[in-house]
């Protein structure tokens, strides 16, 4: 057992005791629960072993537990994630309340804290707990309604309090990401063009082996190869051959997949209209999980204007996406933009970017501050 403390019905602290005595008594005492969601967005749920004292074999929230004395709620909720699953993330509060279920005879009483956390880290189950399932948010809700003698009582309610905050965590949460060498190394491929179709007398005083990746663009490309050069590369390279046999950035398809397990996800890209359907190929072939590939010039969008310089953003802003991933600096905006992150994507050298303007530097990253971001 361990020493609580006993708070009023404002949850002030009045005294200390054992939870050994909890049950005699009747105190209020203060406990947490946690809801952890995988990157599939299920919830990992617990089954109580059959040797604990309370709610033996009953499916009860990924973790809860009691507020040591002294403790603070977030505290205890980290503590306790350590000590039942093994694992460690960042968690969010929902809600606190007041919440009274009865156990046997008495009726237990606690300020419940309620967090919220993903994680895909394996898990390492305590003593207490004997098995784990994952379950969607519906799946979860269904059982407990149509099922909940299969529930801790107090679970039960628990989650009934925070239905409503678990389901605004399932709202539309979109991402707008650049295709070519977000998602695609297209610029590989640009490069690989030149060193098989041109020779060093075609560059100005360049050779083609000293051409990198991100020089690709056509700002940047065009003073060196031509401007006939640079169109005859992209013809095949945007082509729907060449588009096909690009290869995903590395890490694309593991973090895309991570982040449509939350979000909606858009591409925008630089290339014509039916260029941009070669990128939405090359994206359904690799897994059908971006929602729609847009390109900048698209009718659609012929309207829009350029925020902070830059159409892109203006496109982001017009899907109220939250977060916008790009390679190309001249595509970021030119000041803070309200409702819209930035990520500059890649591993290129960054130099004077503005503080408003995140660096991912690797699709482990671009995942990483997705997810803190929707937290």
């Amino acid at each position: 057992m361990s020493i609580v403390d006993i708070v009023d019905m404002d949850d002030n602290v009045i005294g200390q005791d054992d939870t050994a005595n909890k049950n005699n008594l009747g105190f209020i005492s203060r406990n947490v629960i946690v809801f952890i969601q995988d990157n599939d967005g299920k919830y990992v749920i617990c089954r109580r072993a059959s040797h604990v004292k309370v709610d033996p074999d009953l499916y009860d929230a990924s973790v809860c537990g009691n507020v040591d004395a002294g403790e603070m709620y977030e505290a205890a909720a980290h503590r306790e994630l350590k000590e039942e699953l093994g694992i460690r993330c960042n968690l969010k509060f929902l809600e606190k309340f007041y919440n009274e279920f009865p156990h046997k005879n008495i009726t237990r009483k606690h300020h419940t804290a309620i967090f919220y956390g993903r994680s895909d880290s394996p898990i390492t189950l305590s003593e207490e707990t004997s098995e784990y399932v994952k379950m969607s948010f519906e799946e979860l809700r269904s059982a407990i309604y149509h099922h909940p003698q299969k529930f801790c009582y107090g679970f039960v309610q628990e989650f009934k309090q925070a239905e409503s905050k678990l389901r605004e965590r399932m709202k539309t949460y979109k991402i707008l990401l650049d295709g070519d060498d977000v998602i695609l190394k297209t610029g590989d491929a640009k490069v690989a063009y030149i060193r098989k179709h041109l020779r060093d007398s075609d560059l100005k005083g360049r050779t083609v082996e000293s051409i990198r990746p991100e020089e690709c663009s056509r700002s940047l490309l065009t003073p060196i190869i031509g401007p006939d050069a640079y169109n005859q590369m992209v013809s095949y390279v945007y082509s729907r051959e060449g588009t096909l046999s690009i290869l995903p950035v590395h890490g694309a398809l593991r973090g895309l997949a991570a982040l449509s397990s939350f979000a909606e996800l858009y591409v925008a890209t630089a290339r014509t209209v039916e260029q941009a359907e070669n990128v939405a190929e090359s994206c359904r072939i690799n897994g059908n999980i971006v929602k729609k590939v847009y390109s900048v010039v698209d009718p659609e969008f012929a309207e829009i204007s350029e925020v902070a310089g830059s159409k892109k953003v203006g496109i982001a802003l017009k899907l109220e996406a939250k977060l916008f991933v790009d390679d190309d600096t001249r595509h970021m905006p030119s000041e803070p933009v309200e409702g819209l992150q930035c990520l500059l994507f890649g591993e290129a050298s960054r130099k004077n970017v503005p503080a408003y303007i995140q660096i991912a530097r690797n699709w482990d990253e671009v995942v990483t501050y997705a997810q803190r971001l929707r937290m």
